[in-house]
């Protein structure tokens, strides 16, 4: 790690050092266990060698040690307790559901995952016979048939002439009143 700046002086680089020293000592305590710090541990206090001298990319580099065993010679010796204080109770937890109560959301989970199994079914039944019905047709045959239909304003143009040639037909003596004629017919 560089520091750089004017804030950071000597003190304050020693301090950081320090204070990184303790923290990759306290994960190192937490992840790892070489060279007997398991029976440091069980002792109460865990001791390290940490690079303080030499280069940058090495200074702060930590080793867990024996108590007996002596630093290299450009480290400096460290130690900490294995354990801290205790800490304040938290606080109580929620208070969890009872086994009713989730037997009753799983059936309703369960309940839901098979109505969506029946829908991907019926989806992917619908999708077969689409490809079915347009096996062979390629995609410029499909653009000429959507380009020859009619479009829904020319259908919708169409609705009222189609309702007067119907009623002119229901009109007609001989279906005799029959058939109700269509009422006025609009496209909105």
């Amino acid at each position: 790690m560089q520091f750089s700046g004017s804030c950071w002086g000597k003190s304050h680089r020693t301090t950081m050092i320090a204070a990184l020293v303790a923290l990759a000592a306290f994960l190192g305590s937490q992840l790892l266990v070489p060279n007997g710090a398991e029976a440091q541990a069980s002792a109460g206090e865990i001791t390290g060698c940490y690079k303080a001298k030499g280069k940058k990319k090495k200074r702060g580099t930590l080793r867990i040690v024996p108590a007996a065993k002596k630093c290299k010679k450009k480290e400096k010796r460290i130690s900490w307790n294995a354990a801290g204080q205790t800490g304040p109770a938290g606080p109580r937890g929620a208070e969890g559901s009872d086994s009713a109560d989730v037997s009753i959301r799983l059936d309703a989970l369960e309940s839901a995952l098979a109505d969506a199994l029946e829908q991907i079914e019926l989806l992917t039944e619908q999708v077969a016979t689409l490809e079915g019905l347009l096996a062979g047709v390629t995609n410029q045959e499909l653009l000429d048939a959507i380009g020859a239909a009619a479009t829904v304003g020319e259908l919708c143009t169409a609705v009222p002439e189609l309702a007067d040639v119907i009623n002119q037909v229901v009109a007609l003596p001989i279906l005799g009143g029959l058939v109700d004629p269509v009422g006025d017919v609009s496209c909105t």
